[in-house]
């Protein structure tokens, strides 16, 4: 992982401060139930956002997830999994975020915009 980091207030979290088997634990969890739910191949998975950036809060932030897909998955599969996430499989989120923030795409993310690959 990155060590990207930027002090928040008195603490600095980001990726690099998610232990590794909790990161690998969503990154599989996610392509496991992920990948059961579209009818495409997934290409990567990325930590964007605060946690991408260094510049989440303890506690406070999500873990927003980008998906990257070979092909379209419809909006409603697309809907589904993020209530999924954010309601049914919270005990995947990694400790010290409130939530998965999952985003579903068929194109890579925008260069301008942080993120790590998980």
């Amino acid at each position: 992982m990155g060590d990207q980091h930027v002090t928040s207030g008195d603490a600095e979290f980001g990726v690099s401060d998610i232990r590794e088997k909790h990161i690998c634990q969503v990154k599989n969890n996610i392509h496991h139930i992920v990948s059961k739910e579209i009818r495409t191949c997934i290409d990567s998975i990325h930590v964007m956002g605060s946690l991408a950036e260094g510049t989440g809060t303890r506690g406070e932030s999500d873990i927003d997830i980008r998906v990257v897909t070979t092909g379209l998955v419809r909006n409603e599969v697309i809907e589904e999994l993020q209530t999924k996430f954010r309601h049914d499989y919270d005990n995947f989120t990694p400790p010290d975020c409130t939530y998965i923030d999952l985003y579903i795409t068929p194109l890579h993310p925008d260069e301008t915009e942080s993120s790590e690959k998980i």
